[in-house]
């Protein structure tokens, strides 16, 4: 199978090598349209940006606008159906135990090439959501975002060239954070509370206030790694 984070390295190395007489420095990147296809629709409305790392630009009234975690997370804490959250959870709870069978495949399809991959897309929610950019965006735009994220993350960690990286479990820190944090802010669930309290997290603080607090992502994703007690607590 092949690994699109493998490919967008190697696309994003050629590029560079090309324009390597005019001295680019470390801040280079490049923009690339992405269409993602489910069986019951197609959606272009994000665009890769490739640098060191990998992002998902939001395409809208002109605008690329760029969703942290605590910014998704934010926008479906303010979801008013509470089925469509439980749903979510589920889905995370599947790609933290890696219960890919159980899922849907789609294509994320860039530089005529096609790359199919798990996600969850059978969440019936037609709510808008608003966020601190002030560009407002349909549930169904959200959940291609945070399945494309997902798929990022597995195929990062399951990424031969990223073996350095291999003690940091990049899908379940992501499926834990979203877990915990939905649990505990939508529901006041006690062992997801616990789970937070016990790994630094201020629980009297909102999610931007904990996010600000660590000087970079790798201390703020520690909150989110300790899997063995995720998995006493049986959050």
């Amino acid at each position: 199978m092949y690994n699109f984070v493998n490919d967008l390295d190697n696309i994003y190395g050629q590029k560079k090598s090309e324009i390597r007489e005019y001295n680019v420095d470390n801040d280079f990147c490049i923009y690339i349209p992405v269409t993602i296809e489910i069986k019951s629709f197609s959606n272009k409305n994000f665009l890769i940006r490739k640098s060191k790392d990998i992002k998902f630009l939001y395409i809208k009234d002109g605008c690329r606008i760029y969703f942290s975690d605590a910014d998704i997370i934010n926008m479906l804490l303010n979801l008013k159906n509470q089925k469509s959250i439980e749903q979510l959870i589920l889905y995370f709870e599947k790609m933290y135990k890696t219960e890919l069978d159980e899922l849907e495949t789609y294509s994320i399809i860039f530089e005529d090439k096609r790359y199919n991959v798990k996600g969850y897309f059978d969440i019936q929610d037609t709510q808008i959501l608003l966020n601190k950019q002030d560009i407002d965006i349909e549930f169904n735009d959200l959940l291609v975002l945070i399945n494309i994220i997902l798929a990022k993350d597995h195929y990062v960690f399951n990424s031969k060239r990223y073996l350095k990286y291999h003690s940091i479990n990049f899908i379940k820190t992501t499926c834990v954070k979203y877990i915990t944090l939905l649990k505990y802010y939508y529901f006041d669930d006690v062992k997801a509370k616990l789970y937070l309290e016990n790994n630094r997290y201020c629980l009297d603080k909102d999610i931007d206030y904990n996010y600000k607090r660590f000087r970079n992502k790798i201390e703020r994703n520690r909150i989110f790694q300790n899997f063995e007690e995720f998995e006493k607590y049986n959050v």
